[in-house]
């Protein structure tokens, strides 16, 4: 949209004196407010409205970061989100898909296994902690972590901006186990099976804000954050409580 030209505030003010007016917003002479009246004898620079407004039309329009997405067919991947880069027979690097990544928003920390810890498939063995409590993560595999991602210590937004590249969590000597391996999902089925609690996440985030009318996605990413809007509007606390009921449920 182009933006309104603002002409200085005393040329403004003059006018609109002169000719028995009541000084009105820029915006809306540009026809963005339907109604608005200057109380700031259309000094501009110091209105919050004006720099709001500015900010909104300026900035670049993100993608909806919830949005369904390819994903890569190089590696594998687990019916609980993670990804799996298998390198040779014995080892992997492991992380969360882009998915279940976009839906934690601003990750506060990260709490990996340590190099050296045994982990089993199904246990235990990270945690995400965001603003309104921790996500825990069962592992994939069963093996002995060799190393892990040390910029998820200083930089957890890794774990959302850069989920194959830069947020990857850990690397394991796998365990030989072909049954936990025969259940590992290709890129395809993994797409399939996860855009399904990707649109149960945006059905229950729109149930608990609008009681299920209207659009979330409309009102929500629109330039914006979704996750981050979505988690201000539900209170954190309950925004990752349907997190782990979507995405994390043990009986799924």
């Amino acid at each position: 949209m182009r933006m309104p030209s603002v002409k200085s505030a005393p040329d403004q003010s003059a006018r609109a004196a002169a000719q028995g007016e009541t000084p009105r917003c820029v915006w809306m002479s540009a026809g963005i407010l339907s109604y608005q009246l200057c109380d700031r004898q259309l000094e501009c620079e110091r209105c919050p409205l004006d720099a709001a407004l500015r900010m909104h039309f300026t900035r670049p329009r993100h993608e909806d970061p919830l949005r369904e997405v390819e994903l890569p067919g190089h590696v594998s991947y687990s019916r609980d989100h993670w990804w799996i880069a298998i390198q040779g027979e014995e080892y992997a690097r492991i992380g969360i898909e882009p998915g279940l990544s976009a839906a934690l928003g601003s990750p506060k920390a990260v709490v990996m296994p340590a190099i050296g810890e045994k982990i089993r498939h199904k246990a235990l063995c990270s945690w995400i902690v965001l603003d309104g409590g921790t996500l825990p993560l069962r592992a994939p595999l069963s093996g002995t972590i060799t190393g892990i991602n040390m910029r998820l210590c200083e930089q957890p937004s890794a774990l959302t901006a850069s989920p194959y590249l830069d947020g990857w969590l850990f690397d394991v000597h796998m365990k030989a186990d072909e049954a936990v391996r025969a259940h590992f999902l290709a890129g395809k089925d993994a797409e399939r099976i996860f855009a399904i609690d990707l649109r149960r996440f945006r059905e229950r985030l729109r149930s608990e804000i609008d009681g299920g009318a209207g659009n979330i996605g409309a009102t929500l990413h629109d330039g914006g954050e979704f996750a981050g809007d979505a988690a201000a509007m539900l209170g954190g606390k309950r925004y990752v409580e349907i997190i782990r009921e979507v995405f994390l449920s043990t009986t799924r």
